[in-house]
């Protein structure tokens, strides 16, 4: 099984350039030969649940993170029929039979007062007791697998509250160098959720974190100049405004040569063989999504001036591989290589069909992404063959979609395939939901 992992990887690297990118809060730090290698990206999002206490507000976490497959909360011979399936019972044993609590990293909250007092408190045994999540995805030959889960804790009350996980666990990557860390040696990572409390007087709500969706995996082409879009929301109305990590964000990560992060979310890889790229090199890029106020807002007794002051940071990591089938028309979908996101305004009671068409390629290893964006009200309430295709939803929707079969009215020479969405909007207030559909070949 080991020759055969060792194999695929081999195989992956002979395909393309592959990048982890994210939009984080704070830096990714990488490269490691020691240790457990598991980690594979993430992102984190956190919705107010209660604010009524005048000490304290409630918190649900939600956090989305790759792992490598068989060594994450799935637990060993993880397959594509567990898609769905609780990751309670399996994160448990895996924490049990390694004896490390931190297997799946360390959480902590920071807090900054109005005295200028910073407070520091480790919450792994709660994470650990209390978190609830499930299979959102799996790719066997390319061994990765993705988790959703979320927690409730309760932050003081408090300037800013940050929500950290890191962990030691990073793969290897040949474009950043984790032996900077002179001490572990180690491939660290290093996610935070900045939470600003108070109550907005424009909404008389409490802020909403930006909803972000990305893919697991990402193809970068060598010698060519790849963009890739970072596609978010704001249920607040806020502009998303994203930025490279920087000063603690980054940690000892140095930025990768050729990557830029454009202000509206896109990260633009450039990379050629001149500036050192590899076929086969692995990057990870750090990127900041901030929610900016379109309008000056007064929360919890500060000004955050409007399109200039953020009122809290977001993240997310991904990674990034070679060439891709494509979604072709009449699928509605974000392409590689622009960052608009097609968005539909649904009522409450209407139902949602999208048309789903995929081209498979002749190339090995290959899934595409496709991203939409849904809003929601209330009153007003979006030569291989493609095996599946799997949609995500963030926030967390139970969608399924209808095996793949040949597209008709073409001829089998195409190699289309298609599927369609089908969803009852069933809401009791206004909302945005990212919609992503991954096509993917028979080769995974």
């Amino acid at each position: 099984m080991e020759r055969l992992a060792n194999r695929y990887e081999q195989l992956l690297r002979w395909s393309g350039l592959t990048f982890y990118t994210g939009a984080l809060l704070c830096g990714f730090f990488l490269l490691s030969a020691n240790g457990s290698q598991h980690f594979r990206g993430g992102s984190t999002s956190v919705e107010i649940l209660d604010h009524s206490h005048p000490e304290y507000y409630t918190v649900r976490m939600t956090i989305v993170t790759g792992w490598e497959l068989d060594k994450g909360p799935c637990g060993p011979n993880c397959t594509v029929a567990d898609i769905g399936r609780s990751t309670v019972v399996t994160r448990a044993e895996f924490i049990n039979r390694t004896g490390d609590s931190e297997y799946f990293g360390r959480w902590s909250l920071e807090s900054r007062y109005p005295d200028t007092s910073v407070g520091r408190s480790d919450i792994t045994d709660h994470v650990n007791k209390n978190i609830q999540g499930r299979v959102n995805n799996i790719n066997i030959p390319t061994r990765w697998m993705q988790e959703i889960a979320h927690f409730e804790v309760n932050i003081n009350s408090s300037d800013y509250t940050d929500i950290v996980l890191e962990g030691d666990s990073w793969m290897d990557t040949q474009l950043q160098n984790c032996s900077l860390d002179l001490i572990t040696h180690t491939c660290k990572y290093h996610l935070q959720q900045k939470i600003r409390l108070g109550i907005r007087n424009d909404t008389n709500k409490p802020n909403e974190s930006p909803l972000v969706l990305y893919k697991p995996v990402y193809r970068v082409r060598l010698n060519e100049v790849t963009r890739i879009p970072i596609v978010v929301a704001d249920n607040d109305g806020d502009a998303c405004r994203c930025r490279s990590a920087r000063f603690v964000e980054l940690s000892l990560i140095h930025p990768i040569v050729g990557t830029n992060i454009t202000s509206d979310c896109v990260v633009v890889i450039s990379a050629f063989e001149s500036d050192g790229f590899r076929d086969g090199d692995w990057g990870i890029v750090n990127v900041i999504v901030e929610d900016v106020p379109l309008n000056s807002v007064i929360m919890g007794g500060n000004l955050y001036q409007g399109k200039k002051d953020n009122l809290g940071q977001t993240q997310v990591q991904t990674l990034a591989n070679l060439t891709s089938p494509e979604f072709i028309a009449p699928t509605p979908c974000v392409n590689g290589t622009e960052a608009h996101v097609p968005s539909y305004y649904m009522y409450s009671g209407t139902t949602l069909r999208l048309p789903l068409h995929a081209q498979a390629t002749t190339e090995a290893f290959l899934d595409v992404n496709c991203i939409l964006r849904v809003v929601t009200h209330p009153n007003m309430l979006l030569h291989r063959d493609i095996e599946r295709f799997h949609l995500t939803s963030m926030p967390v929707q139970n969608l399924a979609l209808p095996a793949p079969t040949l597209a008709s009215g073409r001829p089998p020479t195409d190699n289309v395939w298609m599927s369609q969405l089908s969803w009852k909007i069933d809401v009791d207030h206004s909302a945005h939901y990212l919609l992503q559909a991954i096509a993917v070949d028979d080769r995974g």
